[in-house]
């Protein structure tokens, strides 16, 4: 089953029914847009899980493709005719009748199965079998898509291996090929990574223009350069003998970089408090993908939690596009302070949908219907579909971390080092851009310049 492609919509089955999509929509964006807020279910308490981070970064939207599981949903496009269903719930995600187990929390705690079976090993036998249909996740792919999977593999000796391709991935590796360096850049799915997302304003070479148009132009300058390979995949690890695998659709490379630049990027962080995460509870690069990249908007009425102005900038985001914003909660004792400008946050005060506050639980059977907020001491509740939580977010610094403990031979006393002045690493070989870095801002010229001395070194 498909349509007319670029010109149309394309269709795929998503269990039994037809849905229709944009092409490059990701499937999660059309499941929510068909009216489907639940993606999935948990590991062993099978609480309803749904769109949550946009990026892959938490696990909470798997989907068997064509036979073959633990597709991530929210990064893999529509293409047209694929069939797709969700992975756990018995009998559908939407009526998990072993939601039961979460209800049973109390008499099943973490590592109950051991205490209680131990001394009977066939009762234990027969359990496992139970308890493997409960809790796992892990599912064959029909023959037909094992037979569809075939893997390849390569020796990639590109001077620079460039991990991320968002602003500051781009960036570096136009910076890198300009300098005459051989350059593969690994990244998932559409350059442009977050900034593809984002409307703060950045300044690249002569131009100051929104994220999100700076990230498009970057992008296609990096496919049209000769000196550049994009591989669609990722960066799983650094080996001590200097191998970087990376594992792509039907390839896996074994790179030998001369010099690694990471740019990661950063991790949106979650709101610690009940119910953070029911379906409707969204990070906040999550609800400005679906906005500016999937262009889908399945809310109508949204609490935004946040720490700074960041939060503001989102809710001024769902308003354009048609959602009711009905408070905007500043977390107390979270770099906010009540006093008049001491803080970003606190020229948001004239606002008065903001909340000097804190998001205290977030409330719904089955998903996201109100939003309890403590202001003052008191509790009130908020009915919302949406919570968007929009905190500092922090360093995807993980590779780098790691290519410095392979240096260095430890994992103690070891981190930072790689945003010096002179934009390079302590460690040899090894540099560090955009906010895997911690830098607070979309920095291209900076990235460039990171690049180019990365490029220089390899034709000395």
């Amino acid at each position: 089953m498909t349509s007319a492609h670029p010109d149309g919509p394309v269709a795929f089955t998503f269990e039994g029914r037809t849905l229709s999509a944009r092409p490059g929509q990701s499937i999660a964006s059309a499941i929510l847009q068909s009216g489907t807020p639940v993606l999935t279910r948990s590991f062993k308490y099978r609480r309803p899980r749904g769109y949550t981070c946009g990026y892959d970064i938490c696990g909470n939207c798997p989907v068997t493709v064509d036979g073959l599981p633990g597709v991530t949903s929210c990064t893999t496009p529509v293409r047209g005719g694929e069939v797709v269903r969700r992975e756990r719930g018995w009998p559908s995600a939407d009526r998990d009748l072993l939601r039961a187990t979460d209800l049973m929390a109390r008499f099943v705690p973490a590592g109950f199965q051991f205490r209680l079976f131990r001394s009977r090993p066939r009762l234990a036998h027969l359990a496992e079998k139970v308890m493997g249909r409960v809790a796992g996740a892990g599912r064959f792919p029909t023959p037909q898509a094992a037979r569809a999977v075939r893997t390849r593999t390569e020796v990639d000796v590109a001077d620079v291996l460039v991990a991320g391709g968002g602003v500051s991935g781009c960036a570096a590796a136009l910076g890198a090929a300009g300098s005459g360096a051989s350059v593969t850049l690994v990244h998932p799915g559409r350059l442009g990574g977050r900034g593809s997302a984002r409307d703060s304003i950045v300044t690249y070479g002569r131009e100051t223009a929104p994220a999100a148009e700076v990230a498009g132009r970057l992008a296609s300058a990096v496919l049209a350069h000769d000196g550049i390979r994009v591989v669609d995949g990722f960066v799983m690890s650094y080996f001590e003998t200097g191998v970087i695998p990376v594992v792509a659709d039907g390839l896996v490379l074994e790179c030998r970089p001369k010099h690694l630049v990471v740019a990661t990027g950063s991790y949106d962080v979650p709101g610690l408090f009940p119910g953070n995460d029911k379906p409707g509870v969204v990070l906040a690069d999550g609800v400005g993908k679906l906005l500016r990249v999937d262009r889908v908007v399945p809310w109508r009425r949204a609490v935004v939690m946040t720490d700074g102005d960041r939060g503001r900038a989102l809710a001024d985001q769902l308003e354009q596009a048609g959602v009711e914003v009905v408070a905007i909660v500043v977390q107390q004792g979270a770099g906010a302070s009540p006093e008049p400008g001491a803080g970003p946050a606190d020229r948001q005060l004239d606002d008065e949908r903001v909340l000097l506050g804190t998001v205290r639980a977030a409330r719904g059977a089955r998903v996201l219907r109100a939003v309890d907020v403590e202001v003052d001491g008191r509790v009130r509740t908020i009915r919302a579909d949406l919570l968007c939580v929009a905190l500092a977010p922090r360093p995807a610094n993980d590779l780098a971390l790691q290519r410095q403990y392979v240096a260095a031979g430890t994992t103690q006393a070891v981190g930072g080092g790689w945003a010096g002045a002179d934009l390079s690493s302590s460690t040899p070989g090894l540099s560090v851009v955009g906010s895997a870095a911690g830098w607070t801002s979309d920095d291209p010229d900076r990235a460039h310049a990171v690049g180019a001395a990365a490029g220089s070194a390899q034709e000395k």
